[in-house]
């Protein structure tokens, strides 16, 4: 009853579904893809999309790459080395009780990405030439399951320094009854590229000194500070066809690098602020979130440490810090909420849940209310916000109810920590797409009988938590942290004279040939919905997503790691001696079939992730999509799972679905 009703709405013609991009539209989105001279990315401060010129691109990161007490050339990927040397002192620490198995096998990674490196443009300092802030993209690399446990630890240590500001509402918390004596300055500092500024050997230190606050044994103690080692001084990535190895500094990427940056400069200010003779006469506050520091005062801190450099601004009048603006009034601090550099709100009929879209300006007016210390401020940037969000599609009815409900509160109500509640059920999330809400629907509808299911019962204690996340947008589309110009373009897998055909076609050395259904493209087993292939491939092709047909029409899904003829001839070997435990053997037996009539080919070649990762994994993964896409789940197929029962299969169908296909 749950398989029908999702697959009526799956394939209804009228689904709730359209794109919201033209025909003219797409070919521009689908030029901009392949252009090679320009270079989008989002901007380091703001919402801002910048398109840089590639050759201006390139030149920043070269400038920053070619610092050689910053950065080194590699002959080759480490990865292979670097991984023997983690695995060495996780076996040992877990052959000494210092880890249980469970932690070797999260620190312990397998199959991991390569680090990349980007640039994110600093067009808030220069719009016509912005500098690039360095930021490597180690999501699945080697270095990220040491870099989250390390952070673990250290987290907790950082949140307890003195000057740690958590974010703005503490700031505000602890600023807002500040009284300000005569001639007072409103100062804040900027560390100058703080995470590229470290030393390790000052970096480690400081972090040994602070673990000795954890009641932890010293082979412990020993154990973490390896792991931040081997992340320092084994921090490589890639760019542009050539692997680097940074020598001085933590790269922003990491989990860990705020706690080790804030962690070492609150080891700066003990050193050099605190015991300072002149702090107990010129500072009357001092906080700092993470490299941003507000204090009241007016000494130069510039020649204490050489790798540490601040820039700052200080007023007697007026401040921004973080995403405030301070202002002096009669001895007080007065806030106003500061209006962000370009107001690119959500529009009104964006492809995003109703509810967030709703919300939306709530939270923006609640912002304002939280930033500002009185009404009358209060209602200048409210109104900002009704002519913003105005432009965006919004009614001015709805929008003027938010600012009133806004206004009601008093600042120091939204200033309180908001206590989350322990959330028992188990959420399900899943990427946003037209048909979310009745499925969403569904499920609830009909709750009772999926807890009939021995699995699904044991999974989901109650219903799950629906939670979703957005699909990719232009943005993400178009700013793709990967080499310039090395977009991946659909593989070849023989040579050619001029430009090969995609498609599936006989290798013509083998005795399967035969039954290969030959073409650039291939059917839907019940719609007839025509479907592309996007490399060229044949019997000899391996990392495979195939197709089988029938003579009475239905299909079955599967993947292989070997190549497609080795497979073949396995489910050839099992129709002719009637294994039964094969789906596709028993269905060709019960129905009087015979080897000769099958016929087959590859829907899909999954080629190694560019970036490293599990291509098995990649390859599963893409077997579950088309098993959904074409709708081979017996008994609309012939594919089963003994492992998992039709709805709970259906549900984990669902699932990879709705996170992989945007409708």
């Amino acid at each position: 009853m749950v398989e029908v009703e999702i697959d009526r709405i799956r394939w209804s013609p009228n689904r709730d579904s359209q794109h919201n991009l033209t025909l003219e539209q797409k070919r521009v989105q689908k030029e901009l893809q392949k252009d090679d001279t320009i270079s989008i990315r989002h901007a380091d401060k703001g919402w801002a999309i910048v398109v840089m010129d590639t050759t201006l691109y390139l030149k920043e990161a070269y400038r920053q790459l070619n610092n050689e007490s910053h950065y080194k050339k590699l002959d080759c990927d480490p990865c292979q080395n670097i991984q023997k040397e983690i695995k060495s002192i996780l076996y040992d620490t877990l052959m000494n009780n210092l880890i249980s198995k469970r932690d070797y096998n999260f620190l312990d990674c397998p199959f991991p990405r390569v680090p990349h490196l980007y640039l994110s443009p600093k067009v808030h300092k220069d719009l016509n030439n912005p500098p690039g802030r360095p930021i490597v993209s180690g999501c699945g690399s080697i270095f990220q399951p040491l870099s989250i446990f390390l952070d673990a630890h250290l987290q907790p240590l950082a949140l307890a320094t003195k000057s740690y500001l958590r974010d703005t509402p503490d700031f505000i918390t602890k600023i807002k009854d500040l009284i300000l004596p005569a001639g007072a300055f409103l100062c804040s500092m900027d560390v100058g590229s703080l995470y590229t500024s470290i030393p390790h050997d000052d970096g480690i230190e400081v972090i040994f000194r602070v673990l000795q606050s954890l009641e932890i044994s010293d082979a412990y103690r020993l154990f973490l500070v390896d792991l931040l080692r081997l992340i320092l001084s084994k921090n490589y990535f890639y760019f542009e066809g050539t692997f680097y190895l940074q020598l001085q500094d933590i790269s922003m990427g990491s989990n860990v690098a705020p706690s080790y940056a804030n962690l070492f400069m609150d080891a700066f200010e003990e050193s050099f602020v605190y015991s300072d003779v002149v702090f107990d006469h010129f500072v009357l506050t001092w906080f700092r979130f993470i490299d941003d520091i507000f204090f009241i005062w007016t000494c130069d801190l510039d020649t204490h440490c050489p790798t540490i450099k601040f820039t700052m601004e200080y007023s007697q009048h007026q401040l921004h810090f973080l995403d405030v603006l301070l202002r002096v009034s009669e001895g007080a601090i007065v806030l106003f909420s500061k209006p962000i550099d370009r107001a690119a709100y959500l529009y009104n009929n964006s492809f995003h849940p109703q509810h967030l879209l709703e919300n939306l300006p709530y939270g923006q007016f609640l912002y304002a209310r939280r930033n500002t210390s009185n009404t009358k401020d209060y209602d200048k940037r409210s109104n900002q916000l009704i002519q913003d969000f105005s432009k965006r599609g919004y009614t001015r009815n709805t929008l003027t109810g938010f600012q009133q409900k806004a206004r009601s509160f008093q600042q120091h109500e939204l200033l309180k920590p908001k206590l989350r509640a322990t959330q028992s059920r188990l959420p399900c999330v899943t990427t946003y797409s037209a048909i979310s809400p009745k499925v969403r629907h569904i499920i609830n509808k009909h709750w009772s009988i999926l807890q009939t299911d021995r699995k699904i019962s044991n999974l989901f204690k109650e219903k799950p938590l629906m939670a979703y996340k957005r699909s990719r947008n232009i943005a993400d589309i178009l700013t793709k942290n990967i080499d310039v110009g090395q977009q991946e373009k659909p593989q070849v897998l023989a040579s050619f004279i001029g430009e090969p055909r995609m498609g599936m076609y006989r290798c013509g050395h083998c005795v399967h040939c035969s039954g290969v259904i030959v073409g650039p493209t291939f059917s839907h087993p019940r719609s007839g919905k025509k479907y592309d292939i996007h490399a060229r491939v044949n019997c000899q092709t391996d990392h495979v997503v195939y197709l089988l047909k029938c003579p009475c029409g239905l299909g079955y899904v599967g993947q292989t790691q070997r190549s497609l003829t080795v497979r073949i001839r396995e489910h050839k070997s099992n129709i002719r001696t009637c294994r039964f435990q094969s789906p596709i053997a028993r269905h060709f037996s019960e129905s009087g079939h015979t080897v000769a009539q099958l016929r087959y080919m590859v829907i899909e070649w999954v080629r190694s992730p560019k970036r490293g990762g599990s291509r098995d994994t990649l390859l599963g993964k893409r077997e579950l999509h088309w098993i959904y896409e074409l709708q081979t789940l017996s008994p609309l197929g012939l594919n089963e799972d003994r492992d998992l029962s039709p709805f709970a299969f259906a549900l984990l169908i669902l699932i990879v679905f709705l996170s992989v296909f945007l409708l």
